[in-house]
């Protein structure tokens, strides 16, 4: 028993030191209401904002679809409180990623081919993370809670 919690302590240490400190850049197209609003935003890396969140979702995602009000309220409480938010929606067609870009509030960037959530080594969606104004990563999270005070307080907003 006692080498199997060595073994752990060890794996757990190792997949934790192997978690990049950095956020990536990436450079995508920006939609609002499915229509292209800017062409190339950067999204990743340093922000604007002393804490910046960064929320990616996927349209075949169950638990992005029902999490969607919760997500659209903790951008908006997020950006309500000084924090730089930006909504991925990847992994899946355009027009698919056009279509779920309707049920957001906030312009959302588009990552197709899913090149920026394979950059960010997010392991599932929805996928959140925070960083802070020098793109190194706070926290961070995949699933999430239907409470948006529970999501804060997970993510340290």
């Amino acid at each position: 028993m006692k080498k199997l919690a060595i073994l752990l302590a060890i794996g757990l240490f190792g997949w934790f030191i192997n978690l990049p400190d950095d956020m990536p850049r990436a450079s995508l197209d920006q939609y609002k209401n499915a229509r292209l609003v800017d062409e190339y935003v950067e999204v990743g890396g340093a922000c604007k904002q002393d804490k910046c969140l960064i929320v990616y979702v996927a349209p075949w995602c169950p638990s992005c679809k029902s999490l969607t009000p919760m997500i659209n309220q903790l951008v908006k409480s997020a950006t309500n409180n000084g924090v730089e938010a930006t909504v991925v929606i990847g992994k899946d067609s355009m027009g698919k990623i056009l279509d779920y870009s309707k049920r957001y509030d906030a312009p959302i960037l588009a990552d197709a081919n899913g090149a920026f959530f394979d950059q960010i080594g997010a392991k599932g969606v929805p996928y959140f993370v925070v960083t802070d104004s020098n793109g190194k990563r706070m926290s961070e999270m995949s699933g999430g809670y239907h409470s948006v005070d529970q999501m804060r307080t997970q993510l340290d907003l």
